[in-house]
Order: C-alpha cells, then structure tokens, then sequence
C-alpha cells in the first residue's frame, strides 16, 4: 500500500517489534519465523503479501501495487524447516534464519 512506502521512506524498514513498541502500529501476524523482516527470493511469493493502492478501482488485481527489490546482507545464515513463531533474533552465532520450503526437496 501506498501508505506503507511513505512509512518506509520516511523512517526506513523497522522491526514489526519497533513498530507496535514505538509507533503503535499492530502486528496481525507473528510470521513463520518469529517477528523479523522477511525478504524472498521469489517475487511470486511476495506479490501474494501486496495489496493494491487505493484507487476507485475495487477489483485488487487491475490496482497498482508495489514490490521493493533488495540485496540484502544475511551474514551467516541458520537454516530451519520448522515454524518457529517464538523467535526475536537469530539463534546465538547466526546472524539471520532462512526458512527452506519442504518443496525445495528439504523435510518439512
């Protein structure tokens, strides 16, 4: 949404922890992996996050929507293939967690 990228912009991309903490925004899902920022590797499974901006058009799919591409500097990564909703960093000696689809031939 629109008013999402003005937030982005204008405070840059913060923790869904900052957010409710600080600002008082509302976390409507814990996500897979804890609270974090996700990133993807595949835009198909990003656009499925995005809303269409307001318009007087109703219909979702003909309505503007933006997709922000990054590089993005995960460090030593920690692979998982469970949920775990419980997580607010990654694990002592990790700097990130990637979570491995069991489609992508792991266990899930």
């Amino acid at each position: 949404k629109m008013e999402n990228w003005v937030g982005i912009l204008s405070r840059g991309v913060l923790t869904p922890k900052i957010v409710t903490n600080k600002y008082g925004g509302k976390r409507t899902d814990i996500g897979m992996l804890g609270c974090g920022i996700y990133f993807g590797s595949h835009s198909s499974t990003a656009i499925q996050y995005c809303t269409g901006s307001s318009n007087n058009n109703h219909n979702n799919d003909n309505r503007s929507k933006f997709l922000l591409v990054c590089k993005v500097a995960l460090g030593k990564i920690k692979d998982v293939t469970k949920f775990d909703t419980s997580l607010e960093s990654a694990p002592d000696g990790w700097n990130s967690v990637h979570g491995l689809r069991a489609s992508d031939g792991n266990p899930g």
